[in-house]
């Protein structure tokens, strides 16, 4: 998780958001306030550093040699040689232990030990960022940038008004680091003065670069190489004007500029999150919106519906049993369950004979678990974002066995509360006991005889479960024992069951269905995956950068 009071938060959410960038302008600029936020966290940062960049073909690597004294890097006619950022460490005093930890800003290079003149400095050798091999090792560069104390903007004629160069200057301007342009292989004369004054005029012109960039000149090395050539006095002009004055940055200079980068880009960088995250809002109220749909059905289609609710008539079958002479009703029950036997195992064996074929409540919970999760595929496959298509992914995955875990608790539940409708016939026995009267008469009536033989053909399966509540005489038990004395106290008890079943049948669809989706989280090359609180701590990190 980020953490806000450290710039490592925020750069830890850069560097997500660049992972999965597809703009190459913008993941550059991502790349260099990544770096540069995770220098600032350097403790030992005394060697200053400069940044040698620029398109393909423009000598980068001369003139790194150049500033460095010495033939130290391999230079090549040909395109894109240079493939991987490489530093050397220039002076006379030379102490490793001073040097900075690459790898943690992204750079996996070790630095290059070199002997020189003044005092200890690093320079960056890096790949260009225009060719078409670039796409791979372009944001070397950008991280380097990031680190740099002084840039030096490599262009020859050929080179000079590429697009590429500009959008690289756009994107450094805000950390004002101080930069200048070479225009390398250019020798005296009037077309490099009008190549340079066409550059500054392009300077003068572009709102988004400062228009005091130097441009210096750095003419074609002599055959002898770089050794002769800084015998040279423009040669020598060029590289005192990049090393005079250089040293590290201070850490709130560094810092403000971090800073201006970021906000410029912030609105344009955190857009992709929003959308994100929008559609994870948009989701979860979905999945909120079916839960309420499925609890309204089941309450309406079951809990509430005045003839499917079973619990009651579930209850009294159990009652008919209880009602029997009591001296009797056990040698009876053990009797008739001993001979009927037989036929409850033959009967068993016929799909729907048995009462959870026609089982009303799960009928209504099995259709609104498939209308749950059909409405829910429906509404996702009507949206084209990226994250969408993801998630749709992700459901192909789950869905299944969201659904099984759901109905396996739906049969652990109904197991669970069998027990409870038990209690409730005996709890009506029990009343009925303190009401002699009553008890007395639904004992000599007729209805004891007819349900008598509901129960034995219940029990045997040859009457299901439905045939038996709503037989005349279950429904004449019903109907009397809710106008008896007894009648106050079955409509408590049943309530209090409603209520028991609907809770517990919401409990499980939202544990077993509703938080697993709504927890998914899509996954693609596209999707940065940051969250709210991500968004909210780095916006606090980049607070934290205000000088």
């Amino acid at each position: 998780m980020l953490n806000p009071e450290d710039p490592e938060a925020l750069s830890g959410f850069l560097a997500r958001l660049a992972d999965h960038g597809a703009d190459m302008d913008t993941v550059f600029a991502l790349r260099v306030a990544e770096a540069g936020l995770k220098a600032l966290r350097e403790a030992s940062t005394p060697v200053p550093a400069i940044a040698v960049v620029g398109p393909t073909q423009t000598g980068k690597s001369t003139v790194v040699n150049i500033l460095a004294g010495g033939e130290h890097v391999d230079t090549s006619p040909l395109a894109a040689h240079t493939q991987r950022a490489a530093v050397l460490a220039v002076g006379c005093a030379t102490d490793m232990d001073r040097m900075p930890d690459f790898h943690a800003a992204g750079l996996p290079v070790e630095p290059r030990p070199v002997a020189g003149d003044g005092p200890l400095r690093l320079i960056w050798d890096t790949p260009d960022f225009d060719s078409n091999a670039a796409a791979v090792y372009r944001q070397q560069v950008a991280r380097v940038c990031g680190l740099a104390d002084r840039v030096v903007v490599v262009l020859s004629r050929e080179k000079y008004a590429d697009q590429s160069v500009w959008r690289v200057l756009e994107t450094i301007a805000p950390l004002d680091t101080p930069t200048m342009i070479c225009l390398n292989k250019s020798d005296p004369g009037p077309d490099t003065g009008v190549l340079m004054q066409a550059i500054e005029r392009r300077l003068a012109g572009n709102p988004l670069v400062a228009d005091d960039i130097p441009v210096h000149p750095l003419p074609m090395l002599p055959p002898d190489g770089v050794h002769a050539a800084l015998a040279r006095p423009d040669v020598r002009t060029f590289r005192d004007a990049v090393l005079d004055g250089l040293e590290r940055r201070p850490v709130v200079a560094r810092r403000a500029g971090l800073g201006r980068l970021i906000r410029h880009n912030w609105e344009a960088w955190v857009a992709p999150v929003e959308q994100e995250l929008a559609c994870r809002r948009e989701w979860e109220e979905l999945v909120a919106g079916q839960t309420r749909s499925f609890l309204k059905r089941y309450r309406s289609e079951y809990i509430d519906h005045a003839k499917h609710h079973d619990v009651a008539q579930k209850a009294i079958l159990g009652l008919l049993e209880l009602l029997e002479i009591p001296a009797l009703a056990g040698p009876i029950s053990r009797t008739r369950r001993a001979l009927t036997w037989p036929f409850r195992r033959l009967a068993a064996s016929f799909p729907g004979t048995g009462d959870s074929a026609r089982d009303k409540e799960l009928e209504v919970l099995d259709a609104a678990i498939d209308h749950y999760l059909l409405s829910l595929r429906a509404e996702v496959a009507s949206h084209r974002h990226p994250w969408w298509r993801a998630l749709e992914a992700e459901l192909d995955g789950r869905e299944a066995n969201l659904e099984q875990a759901f109905r396996d608790s739906i049969d652990h539940y109904r197991e669970a509360f069998q027990p409870r409708i038990d209690d409730l016939s005996n709890e009506l026995y029990q009343q009925l006991k303190r009401n002699p009267a009553t008890l007395n008469a639904l004992r000599a009536t007729r209805i004891g005889a007819d349900a008598g033989g509901i129960v034995i053909a219940f029990n045997t399966g040859t009457l299901g479960l439905y045939d038996a509540l709503f037989a005349p005489a279950v429904l004449s038990l019903t109907s009397y024992l809710t106008e008896s004395a007894v009648g106050q106290y079955l409509r408590s008890v049943i309530g209090g069951l409603k209520r028991e079943q609907y809770e517990r049948v919401s409990a499980i669809i939202d544990e077993d269905v509703a938080r697993p989706l709504a927890a998914l989280e899509p996954e693609g090359p596209e999707l940065t995956g940051l969250t709210d609180v991500d968004l909210a701590r780095a916006r606090e990190s980049l607070a934290e950068l205000e000088p």
